[in-house]
């Protein structure tokens, strides 16, 4: 199950308020992926250090991971995704019209979920709307679309970013 807290600061508080009846559904990890885009670099100590403060520890394990700088970084390091939303969104096509994904590492991106936009509008499609806000369905259609298994056997080596998930974690779903 995949939360949308809508608020950065948020994840760690809907984690504590919802452990109790995420446990008692039978879930067996609790992740959260919390994005810094808005913090400048040197918040980002601070802010891994005081991650796991007050976080809830009990029979289910809860994780807590930086998303540096948006978690549509790691969205930009799936290539395969592209064609999934659009069929003319090839890396090549990409690529030809000056979105190097394939040479540039997605962790230095500034912006990763503009720069998604900015591929997707080649193709007509969107990702942010007029005022830079993220779309709940545009969003979902970009998830819907990922290569989990690419991102978890091919992506996590390359963006260093990305977390080195615990094996215990490796099946989400409720017991």
């Amino acid at each position: 199950m995949i939360v949308d807290c809508s608020n950065d600061e948020q994840v760690k508080t809907q984690i504590r308020e919802q452990y109790p009846s995420l446990v008692a559904t039978g879930y067996t990890a609790i992740i959260g992926l919390r994005d810094v885009y808005h913090h400048p670099p040197k918040d980002l100590a601070r802010i891994q250090t005081l991650l796991y403060v007050g976080l809830p520890s009990g029979s289910v394990t809860s994780q807590m991971h930086l998303a540096v700088m948006e978690v549509e970084a790691w969205f930009l390091g799936e290539t395969t995704h592209f064609a999934r939303v659009d069929h003319v969104l090839t890396v090549p096509f990409i690529v030809g019209n000056g979105f190097d994904i394939t040479e540039n590492s997605a962790d230095s991106c500034q912006h990763p979920a503009q720069f998604l936009d900015d591929i997707y509008r080649l193709s007509g499609k969107k990702y942010v709307g007029s005022r830079g806000q993220k779309d709940k369905l545009r969003v979902l259609r970009t998830i819907n679309a990922l290569s989990f298994e690419e991102l978890y056997l091919n992506v996590r080596q390359q963006l260093t970013l990305l977390p080195q998930l615990n094996p215990d974690f490796a099946n989400f779903a409720p017991k």
